[in-house]
């Protein structure tokens, strides 16, 4: 999974939303491989996560709102508490996302095509952007990164899908989570860095100030920004990296 490095190199791991959580498990992980050998190993100098999906909303609610353009999984009646409510629709989407997961190939690859395929992907990734991302002299942009996102589905017209369920099983199967994971990577890599849009509503802005604050990162907010900071201002995103791997 992680690409052999020259003994006692710096390395740097960038994560994005749910690669955050790849970024800081590859630190902790290097970290446990280089405490069991005695040959000089590369170093995990620093870790930059760009609206890190790290935070798991069950143990932290707070970092989370609920999705209201979302279709409820469960008529619950509205005499519960509005907390009972939200957290009940909380595990039930884990409940059938890890089920779908869970699902032999036979029936859980058909159902992640379908819910590729029904998908408009231009659409979701402006929707992810902030509200400056529709004008018009945007649209040619945006087109290019849907089809960023796009262009694996049909390179790999017979295999995505596999692909794509068994990075959400492994990352499911996973032992540390949430919390637990960010603090055997605070204890693995040297500094860290958060960068997040100001106006991301996939990872909202608290949510990527708690995870800062739990790994004693640098905090960077993009001013109209969203979920997508290296395609919405890609040199703003570069500089940041930049600088902090030469500071690092």
């Amino acid at each position: 999974m992680y690409k052999r490095q020259p003994p006692g190199r710096d390395v740097y791991l960038v994560g994005h939303s749910a690669g955050g959580p790849v970024a800081l498990r590859g630190a902790a992980e290097a970290a446990r491989r280089a405490a069991a050998s005695d040959r000089p190993a590369p170093r995990v100098a620093g870790v930059a996560l760009i609206a890190p999906a790290a935070l798991d909303p069950r143990e932290d609610p707070d970092a989370y709102e609920r999705n209201g353009d979302l279709p409820p999984l469960l008529d619950l009646p509205d005499a519960l508490p509005a907390a009972v409510r939200e957290r009940a629709e909380l595990e039930a989407r884990y409940a059938a996302f890890n089920a779908l997961l869970a699902l032999p190939d036979a029936f859980g690859l058909p159902t992640a095509r379908r819910i590729a395929e029904n998908r408009d992907i231009e659409a979701a990734v402006l929707n992810q952007m902030h509200e400056r991302m529709r004008a018009p002299e945007h649209a040619a942009d945006v087109s290019r990164f849907a089809r960023k996102y796009t262009d694996p589905i049909d390179e790999f017209p017979d295999s995505w899908d596999k692909a794509l369920l068994n990075v959400y099983r492994a990352d499911q199967s996973a032992e540390e989570t949430g919390r637990r994971l960010l603090a055997d990577a605070k204890d693995a890599a040297g500094r860290f860095l958060v960068i997040t849009g100001d106006s991301d509503f996939v990872v909202p802005v608290r949510s990527s100030r708690k995870v800062a604050d739990l790994l004693d990162a640098e905090l960077e907010e993009l001013a109209e920004t969203g979920h997508l900071p290296m395609d919405e201002k890609p040199a703003d995103v570069a500089a940041l990296l930049l600088d902090f791997m030469v500071k690092t």
